[in-house]
């Protein structure tokens, strides 16, 4: 009677974990871990962004002889080791893996950890089973890196258990890193001080795109004092030049104004909002202005409001 005997090998890594696009932490490290393919952060100032983002899969073959075929004997497994390699650009080595069962079958072994080391099992012949790979992957921030890209290296090897397996295929895991979006107030919008016209109501107008410009107007135009000081709001937007991100203002377009008991309402105007492309400088200065009607029977006092303005990449 023939000897039984079977072989198994990493056939192919069908594909290796990939993150997509996500924005670096200002400054520390940002853990991403990409888990069934939904890349999170499980730590750090960063934030995923959009794909492509994939979960690893893996194949692993039995090549067997015999009736049974040799294969499909019980007790017959694959160890399959799994571990971290170097990593370029803004990546650290991954450090920790999760293998889940795909067509094959994980019996037994570690799963989740730095370095993996498990039984696969279920096949009926000779042929290909595979099992899924998750990643979890730091990421340098902008204070440690400038770097856009970043790898992660991982090897799989496989031989019959109980052999440790000596042998097998590597691949990388990927990650675009973006720096990250900063925005910042550089001055608040400032009407300064305005006295009504006794005559009706009039406005008073602050242009976005001008430090220092003021005008009144309307049917009864009020005065403007020189003092205190006037002028648009103006904030800077930083981040990885030529991207695009989405600038946003709430309210949008209309501010209610108190002095505690009543309204002015200001319909603000912003010299750029919604999808915006950074220049290849990185940085973004845009202004707020807006135009407030005073009705004559307005209370005087002193009148302010809050706008939440925010900046995410695309």
């Amino acid at each position: 009677m023939p000897a039984m005997a079977q072989t198994y090998t990493v056939r192919t890594i069908n594909r290796a974990p990939q993150f997509g696009d996500v924005a670096a932490s200002r400054s520390g490290v940002t853990i991403f871990q990409n888990i069934n393919g939904n890349v999170t952060v499980q730590s750090g100032g960063g934030q995923p962004i959009r794909g492509p983002v994939r979960q690893g899969l893996v194949t692993i073959r039995c090549q067997g002889s015999g009736t049974p075929n040799s294969c499909s004997v019980a007790g017959n497994h694959a160890r399959v080791i799994v571990g971290s390699l170097g990593a370029t650009g803004r990546a650290l080595p991954i450090t920790r893996f999760i293998a889940n069962s795909g067509t094959g079958t994980i019996l037994s072994g570690t799963t989740t950890g730095p370095a993996l080391d498990f039984l696969l099992t279920g096949w009926s012949g000779s042929g290909n089973l595979n099992f899924t790979l998750d990643a979890v992957l730091p990421v340098l921030g902008d204070d440690q890196s400038v770097d856009n890209a970043g790898t992660a290296g991982f090897y799989i090897y496989a031989d019959k258990d109980p052999a440790f397996p000596s042998s097998g295929l590597s691949d990388v895991a990927t990650i675009a890193v973006r720096r990250a979006i900063r925005l910042v107030k550089i001055r608040n919008l400032r009407f300064g001080a305005i006295v009504k016209n006794p005559g009706g109501a009039g406005q008073v107008t602050v242009d976005e795109n001008s430090d220092n410009s003021r005008a009144v107007g309307g049917t009864y135009p009020p005065t403007a004092l020189p003092s205190p000081t006037f002028g648009r709001g103006l904030l800077s937007v930083a981040g990885e030049p030529g991207t695009n991100f989405n600038l946003s203002f709430s309210p949008a377009n209309s501010l209610a104004m108190s002095n505690g008991t009543d309204i002015l309402n200001v319909s603000l105007v912003k010299s750029a909002s919604g999808n915006i492309t950074l220049p290849l400088s990185g940085e973004l200065e845009v202004g707020l202005g807006g135009t407030i009607n005073i009705p004559k029977a307005k209370p005087t006092g002193d009148y302010e409001g809050a706008v939440l303005v925010s900046a995410v990449y695309n």
